[in-house]
This record gives structure tokens, C-alpha cells and sequence, in this order.
């Protein structure tokens, strides 16, 4: 889609039968042989053969299939009969008696009894049931005097509005906990809403008595805690942490001495820690860290020149942080990494055109970098992705931008979200590798910023 270009740049950096048995059979005796005349010979009795062994019953069939029980076995072949008895003797000699009896036929054997059958099968396992989403997009949409707030789990948005009057714009975050919209009121007032992990709003509400002069900045770190930086009426830094449904109970100074400068802060959070980077009083681009407390003096990058109007960008990444602004002497953008404590890498360019207004970033899950901004001259939509050291730029939209786009991690397998202002309507668009994807309208309105953010939880 669009333009595209590479840009690499050079490392500077720290950093599972049974069968029928046959009867027995006995011999017979001989037959008595005739005497003399006086006395017979006694006749010879033949014996009864033996009954037949009953035979044995068939084996069962083997058990049937899981789905269905097996066969029953067959019935044993019925035993073979007994031999009939021997015969009987033959007639006497003369005056002797008759031969003896014959002998009775063997009882058949007992039918042998039938095979078993065979086990029946197991039943199948169920199925398991689909899981519930764990990811969701939230997203702030100002257009003066309403707030449109958006919701975005599985494929589609849902959104609504509420009435507030806004200025500059507002900052949006969100972790395992939730979400959090911080805003900019009339009359400087920070106002706040939050969204729980299944879209329910809640009402709008003052950060305490707190007042800025921008657009405020926000995070949230590991621990699900939002973190929040803003530009004070005099032009000083302040924080404040949001947890359990309420903001601390006090301001705290960024820095000692406080730290100050002429525009917003950006701000990124790596783990439970987390840095801002803006432009100092000398113009040049600093960095400051808080972990558990904030570094009592940000770090200078020298002669990293910021432009006036343009606020730096920052984004964590596992090892490291990436900082991106615009440079004041031609407003192209420039990028360094580091983290402070340790050396940063020397100002390198992005590539692409030169911007006029406020930029947007975003670390994805893969620890790639991805910024979005503005062209200053034909105020047409670009985005750069930074793998390792490297580049990619690509013009994403060829139409005139209202406002600053805004990035978050990406949702159902993508890179990265963006969300922008074109026409009349606020448009969602998905980063995949290094494609785009068509523009979708979440609301329609005169839109003069945006914010957006991914909770995961």
C-alpha cells in the first residue's frame, strides 16, 4: 500500500473355540465258550460304553469398538454321543445258558455352553468449549464538546458518547486491570473515566484538583498500575498513579529539582518501571526514568534538537527504550535507544517525510517499534516499522488527516492498531507483517483527536 521505504541504519548501542470333545470306548468281553454236556459255560456280559464327554463352549468374541459393544460369542458345538455297548455274547454250547445281555448305548453328551459376549466400548470424550476473549481495544475520540468512547473485542466496535467539553486532547491507557481515559477539560481540568475488561464505562470524574496547560501522557506498567504525567499551568512536571479505583493522594514532583520544559511529555513503560522523554528548556530532547521514584535529573542527549510544537515519542521495549521526535533544524524525524543510566545511541533518521504535529508509537509483542505521523506537507498518513535497526516506512493513507493518529499493540494476531482521523469519521486500521489493512469507521463526528490502547489481561 502506498510508498515504501528501508531505511537501515547502523547499530550504536549498549545496551495406544472352544471344541467338542469324543467320548471314551471300552473293549468287550469275549462270549463263554459251550462245556460239556453236564454244564454250560457262563455267558460272557458285555459292558456299556462310556457317556461322551460334554463339549466345551466357543470363546467369547473379542470386545467390540469404543462405539459399540461387541457380539456375542457362539454357542460350543454340542458334545458327540457315547459309543453303543459291546455285543452280546454268541449262544451257549449245548445245555449251557444264554449269552449275556448287550450292552446299553452311551447317554450324548451336553450341549457345551455359549460364548459371552463380548465388553462393550468406552464412550468418547467430550469437547471442550470455546475460550472467553483476553484482549481488547479502547479508544477516545474528542470532538468539542463530546467524547465518543469505543470498545473493541473479538471483530467489531462498539461505541457511545458522553458530553464533555474537551481541549487539546487526552491520554489513554490500559493493562491487565482495565482501561483509563484522562482528558483535558475546560478550563485545564484533568478529568478521567476508566473501562473494566468487559466494556463498562464509568461516569466522568476530576483528577483531584489537578489543571494542565497540554494534552496529558499516560502508561501503565506490569503491575497493572496506570501512571500518569502532565504538564503543569507552569509549565513544570507533575505524576500520579491510578490503582484500585483511586488516584494517589498527591501530586508528585517529576525531578529535584522539578523537572520543566514547553511542551507534553511522552511516556512508555518497560515492566513495573517506566520513562518520559520531552523537550527541555534548552530544546534539546531529555529522558527520565521513575522506578519506584524518579531520577532526580533527566538525561540530556545533546545534540538532539527538538522542534518546536512537535512533542517526542518514546516506546519500551524488552531491553531498551526508543525515543523518536523531530528534529528542529528540518523537522524529519530522528530516533535514538538506551536507557538511562547507560549510553544512548547517536540521533538517526527514520526516513519519510518531515511532520508539523504530534507523532504516535508503539512497541509490539514481536519487540519491534512502530511510529506513526503526519506528513507536514501534504498532510498525508505514514507509518515506519523498526526491526533491529532497520526501517520500513510505507505511506498508509493518501488523505488529508485531521488530527494525529494514535498506536497501540496489536489485537487477534497483528503487529499493531492505529486509529485516525479522515473525513468525517474515526477509522481503525491493523498492522500484519508490513501491510495495512483497509481502513474500518468505528464513529462518525468531527473528530480533532484521538486516543487509543490495547488491554490485555
Amino acid at each position: 500500500m502506498g510508498i515504501r521505504w528501508v531505511w537501515t541504519a547502523a547499530a550504536v548501542s549498549l545496551a495406544c473355540w472352544g471344541c467338542a470333545a469324543g467320548g471314551d470306548l471300552d473293549d468287550n468281553r469275549p462270549a463263554g465258550q459251550g462245556g460239556t454236556t453236564s454244564s454250560g459255560g457262563a455267558a460272557g456280559s458285555g459292558t456299556a460304553g462310556s457317556a461322551g464327554t460334554a463339549g466345551q463352549g466357543g470363546s467369547g468374541a473379542v470386545a467390540g469398538s469404543a462405539a459399540q459393544g461387541g457380539s456375542a460369542g457362539t454357542a460350543g458345538t454340542a458334545g458327540a454321543g457315547g459309543s453303543s455297548g459291546g455285543s452280546g455274547g454268541s449262544s451257549g454250547g449245548t445245555g449251557g445258558s444264554s449269552g449275556g445281555v448287550a450292552g446299553t448305548s452311551g447317554a450324548a453328551g451336553s450341549a457345551g455352553a455359549a460364548g459371552a459376549g463380548g465388553a462393550g466400548g468406552s464412550a468418547g470424550t467430550s469437547g471442550t468449549g470455546g475460550s472467553a476473549p483476553t484482549e481488547a481495544l479502547i479508544v477516545a475520540g474528542l470532538q468539542g464538546s463530546v467524547v465518543t468512547r469505543g470498545f473493541h473485542v473479538g471483530s467489531s466496535w462498539t461505541s457511545d458518547t458522553v458530553a464533555q467539553t474537551t481541549d487539546a486532547g487526552c491520554a489513554v491507557t490500559a493493562g491487565k486491570l482495565g482501561g483509563l481515559v484522562v482528558m483535558r477539560a475546560v478550563g485545564n481540568q484533568l478529568r478521567y473515566m476508566t473501562v473494566d475488561t468487559v466494556g463498562n464505562w464509568s461516569a466522568l470524574a476530576d483528577v483531584g484538583s489537578g489543571t494542565t496547560r497540554a494534552t496529558p501522557a499516560a502508561t501503565t506498567t506490569s503491575n497493572g498500575i496506570h501512571h500518569l504525567v502532565f504538564h503543569g499551568e507552569d509549565f513544570k512536571y507533575y505524576s500520579a498513579d491510578f490503582s484500585a479505583g483511586a488516584w494517589s493522594s498527591s501530586f508528585t514532583n517529576v525531578g529535584n529539582p522539578q523537572a520543566f520544559g514547553p511542551l507534553e511529555v511522552g511516556i512508555a513503560a518497560r515492566d513495573a518501571a517506566y520513562s518520559i522523554a520531552y523537550k527541555g528548556d534548552n530544546t534539546r530532547l531529555i529522558t527520565q526514568a521513575f522506578s519506584g521514584i524518579w531520577d532526580p535529573t533527566g538525561t540530556d542527549q545533546g545534540s538532539s534538537t527538538v522542534m518546536g510544537g512537535v512533542p517526542p515519542a518514546i516506546a519500551g521495549r524488552a531491553a531498551d527504550y526508543v525515543a523518536v521526535y523531530a528534529r528542529g533544524s528540518d523537522q524529519t524525524l530522528q530516533w535514538i535507544s538506551g536507557v538511562n543510566g547507560a549510553a544512548w545511541s547517536a540521533p538517526q533518521a527514520v526516513g519519510g517525510p518531515a511532520t508539523d504535529r504530534a507523532m504516535a508509537i508503539t512497541a509490539t509483542d514481536a519487540g519491534d517499534v512502530v511510529v506513526a505521523w503526519v506528513s507536514g506537507t501534504d498532510q498525508s498518513l505514514w507509518a515506519a516499522k523498526l526491526t533491529g535497526t532497520t526501517w520500513d516506512v510505507v505511506q498508509v493513507d493518501t488523505f488529508g488527516q485531521q488530527g494525529s493518529p494514535a498506536l497501540a499493540p496489536g489485537v487477534n494476531g497483528h503487529d499493531a492498531e492505529m486509529v485516525f482521523l479522515r473525513g468525517s469519521a474515526l477509522q481503525h486500521v491493523s498492522l500484519t507483517g508490513s501491510t495495512w489493512s483497509s481502513p474500518v469507521p468505528i464513529a462518525s463526528g468531527s473528530f480533532v483527536f484521538a486516543g487509543l490502547a490495547r488491554m490485555r489481561w
